[in-house]
């Protein structure tokens, strides 16, 4: 068989990202310190318009099209948002993130199959934390923690190495930056 593009696929969405300073807002004494809020949101609909797969059956041939179904490893749903606390050169962040569910084949099987190969990654939910300084010289200083809770969850199947099935998230994770810039 002679084939060339199997099918297609089309991507619509939209991002959007905002910050809001209460602080300043509210009038507060800046003295004790600022805190805003910010969040960002895309939104993602990628969809077979077309993608024709032939399977022997028996004797025949089979053709399936996987019209309108979703394009995998594609989230239709990402939602971030925190809460900034700073005073004077200092600052802390909390941060959330959802990351909506996703297929792994054209298929969009739902049951993981017996080699783990294909099915649905659940969506998951991280919390974030992070502290920082910067002084006048220049020199900075930043420290935190990824995935707060120590959320168990998975992004990724794999169908070769390190061999077939889910590739583990990492767990919590802790970070120390010293920084250095010059003007």
């Amino acid at each position: 068989n002679f084939r060339t593009n199997v099918g297609g696929s089309r991507a619509n969405g939209l991002e959007a990202f905002a910050e809001y300073n209460l602080s300043k807002s509210l009038s507060a004494d800046i003295r004790h310190g600022e805190v805003s809020i910010f969040s960002s949101y895309s939104y993602n609909l990628a969809q077979y318009n077309s993608f024709k797969v032939i399977t022997l059956s028996g004797n025949s041939l089979q053709e399936t099209n996987y019209k309108d179904n979703k394009v995998e490893y594609a989230p239709e749903n990402i939602l971030r948002f925190g809460l900034t606390y700073s005073i004077k050169n200092a600052f802390a962040t909390v941060q959330y993130s959802y990351t909506d569910k996703v297929y792994t084949d054209a298929n969009n099987t739902e049951l993981p199959t017996a080699n783990g190969q294909n099915g649905a990654i659940p969506s998951y939910r991280i919390i974030d934390l992070t502290l920082g300084w910067k002084h006048k010289t220049g020199l900075s200083l930043k420290t935190g923690v990824n995935n707060l809770t120590d959320a168990i969850y998975f992004t990724r199947r794999s169908g070769g190495y390190p061999g077939p099935g889910v590739l583990p998230a990492d767990g919590r994770t802790f970070f120390l930056t010293l920084g250095y810039q010059m003007n």
